[in-house]
Order: structure tokens, then sequence, then C-alpha cells
């Protein structure tokens, strides 16, 4: 299988604008079962209708929970919001926590919030956002990375795509949590990179960093997720 074949396989075709039609949805959902992709990431709103266009093809179905995309208010509220999303069965879920935790060096809290998100999420694989955008030095990076999978992430995804885009140093710094995550436990956590991704050649570059520091064995849809809007048209030529 080539590169390119391994990043449709591995595409979390996403819409998060707010303001999506049903017609929207649709059309969503008949690329991504054409073409094979991972995941579509619909708010939660959408997710039956998308779980009913998809019913009998291997494209996932995941939402978005935990305060979407910034993560205000209290953490109950928040925790409650998940729980909304939850209710409406997705196969997935992508969650946010309260990024100045990290700033202030509170990361047992960033651990602990995600604890209490993995308890609401349940059985299904979800994915914290760190937007790294907004976290700072690698290191900070690292570090946040480290305590979401501490937390109980199955992925650690870098950006909403509502703030700054994917870096490859930010990145790197996931990958670098994910691998001292794996040193202490023997446990795989996955990467997500989304933010500002649309090229062919930039999601090229994202997986040969993650061959190059995690190996193959994380290049596929349980380890390593691209998320995008229009990344498939550079992909495929639709």
């Amino acid at each position: 299988m080539g590169d390119v074949d391994v990043l449709v396989r591995c595409l979390d075709l996403t819409s998060l604008r707010g303001d999506e039609t049903d017609d929207d949805i649709r059309h969503l959902c008949g690329r991504a079962a054409a073409q094979g992709v991972a995941a579509v990431v619909v708010f939660p709103d959408h997710v039956g209708t998308a779980k009913s266009l998809l019913a009998g093809t291997y494209v996932k179905v995941a939402t978005v929970g935990g305060g979407f995309p910034d993560a205000s208010g209290p953490l109950e509220d928040r925790l409650a919001d998940a729980r909304r999303a939850v209710d409406t069965e997705p196969d997935e879920l992508d969650v946010v926590f309260d990024r100045r935790l990290v700033a202030e060096d509170h990361l047992d809290r960033v651990r602990d919030e995600v604890a209490m998100l993995r308890e609401v999420a349940g059985s299904r694989p979800m994915k914290v956002i760190l937007e790294t955008s907004e976290l700072g030095p690698q290191e900070r990076v690292r570090a946040a990375a480290l305590a979401a999978c501490v937390g109980g992430a199955d992925f650690v995804k870098s950006s909403t795509g509502k703030a700054g885009p994917a870096t490859l140093d930010a990145v790197r710094a996931m990958i670098r949590g994910v691998h001292a995550f794996r040193e202490r436990t023997g446990n795989l956590v996955g990467i997500k990179v989304a933010g500002g991704i649309r090229t062919k050649k930039q999601a090229l570059a994202y997986l040969a960093l993650v061959r190059n520091e995690l190996g193959d064995e994380w290049l596929t849809p349980g380890l390593f997720r691209i998320g995008a809007s229009s990344l498939l048209n550079d992909l495929v030529g639709v």
C-alpha cells in the first residue's frame, strides 16, 4: 500500500463549521464511503444522520464534546456537554480540556480532566485535543500529551481546527509524549494531526514524521489519523 493510500485510509473527513445542512452531511458521508476513509467528524446534531448514511461501511462516525472548541465554562458543564455528545451514540469522541491548566503547570489537573472525560466516553475511542498552537514551547506540548495519555486518551490530537495550524515541531513534541508513555507503560496511544492540513505534500510530511519517530506500526487507523476537510481533494483528485 502506497503512502497516499495510507493517508486516505487514516483520514478523518471533518465538517465542523456549525452551519451544515442534511445535504452537506449526505455529501460528506458519500465521499467518505466512496473513498474508504477512517471516519467522518460532525457535530452531535448530525451523528444520527451520518450513522444512518454510513451503515454497512467501515467508516466510523466521530463527534466532539467537552466544551468544544475552547473548553470554556465550568468543568461540570463541559462534562455534561460530553455526555450529551455520547448520548448521540457516536463511534468515536474528540474532546477538549482546559488548556490554561498547561500554562499554569497544573498537569495533574489535565490528567484528571481527561480521566473524567474518559469515564464519560466509555469504551469508544477518545481523541484528546491539545490545541498545540496555544501551549507554547515544545516541552509544554510534550508534557500535555503525556498527561493526556496518563488520563486515558486513545489519541492525542494537535488542533480543533479553530485556532492555529499544526506544525511539524508541535507534532514531534506530541510524539515524544506518546513515546514516553509507551516507555513507562508499554501502552500505545495514537497521533491525530489536524489544523490547516490541505495538501498531499503537507500530509506526507506528517506521515513521514510519524514513521520515523514511532515506526510503521503506527500507520494504521487505530494509531494514526489526519483530520481535514479538504485534504481528500488533493489526495485523490475529487
